[in-house]
């Protein structure tokens, strides 16, 4: 039995077909995406706090969410493309408490507290949002009245998100 060796042209070959394999990966499959900061403001002050949706035109890709820091800033990889978004800050305003004095009538027809049940941590439970309540108009709650949107080029760029009252 006769051995066959492979020399350098074998190994080019095997190489190149390996870049072939590779090369979709490297370049990233569809559009791409790009990291998207900027400064959400209402009347040239920053918003201190809330969460933003990017909701993208491709249906394709699913809305993305960030959260507004106390600053007014945010940070979001976003799919490359046209995008719309809503911002709100509902989970940042202050209950209301109701305060007064129970008469002892009403009182004496209410059941008794049960003990409070003992803390236990919950990773997966929600976070408590950050910062401070500011008003903002009620179309910025929803895509569909915010008019809010632009275009998401691929790699970093700076979006300001200015609102106006």
């Amino acid at each position: 039995m006769k051995s066959v060796r492979f020399g350098w042209s074998a190994s080019i070959a095997q190489l190149g077909v390996l870049l072939l394999l590779l090369l979709p990966v490297m370049s990233g499959c569809g559009p791409g995406q790009g990291k998207v900061t900027g400064r959400v403001t209402l009347g040239g002050t920053p918003v201190p706090g809330g969460s933003l949706l990017f909701r993208p035109a491709n249906p394709k890709f699913n809305a993305v969410s960030a959260e507004i820091n106390e600053q007014g800033n945010y940070e979001a990889v976003l799919p490359a493309g046209e995008v719309q978004v809503s911002v709100d800050n509902q989970a940042l305003k202050p209950r209301e408490r109701i305060t007064g004095i129970i008469p002892p009538t009403v009182r004496s027809r209410l059941p008794a507290a049960p003990p409070p049940a003992p803390a236990v941590e919950n990773p997966n439970a929600p976070t408590t949002p950050h910062g401070r309540y500011v008003e903002i108009p009620k179309k910025y709650y929803q895509i569909e009245t915010s008019g809010l949107k632009f275009t998401v080029q691929g790699g970093d760029q700076t979006q300001p998100i200015e609102l106006t009252k």
